[in-house]
């Protein structure tokens, strides 16, 4: 089940990160090629982040913003975080 949860909000992490690119690169004026970003330990582990857009400006928006839904999302379904949504969740007592 949590394999499952991870699997969904990496999907819809990769949505996320293309629709944010694809609006901000619907704002730029100059043409550039996709540019490759690298970060580790998001969600536990690295992260190759590929964002096509006008501007280095509209860039580094689209990847601000896909880093900052990463983390809202990890902080609500976070399986390691005591603190997150699910683990409080996780950690109630079953009912019969």
């Amino acid at each position: 089940m949590k394999t499952n949860i991870l699997s969904s909000v990496l999907g819809t992490v990769l949505v996320l990160c293309a629709a944010a690119a694809t609006a901000t690169a619907e704002s730029g004026l100059v043409h550039n090629p996709a540019q490759t970003c690298h970060h580790e330990n998001v969600l536990g582990t690295s992260m190759e982040l590929k964002v096509k857009a006008n501007s280095e400006f509209a860039a580094a928006a689209a990847e601000a913003n896909a880093l900052a839904e990463i983390d809202r999302l990890a902080k609500i379904l976070s399986g390691y975080d005591s603190s997150s949504e699910f683990s409080r969740w996780m950690a109630q007592p079953a009912r019969q």
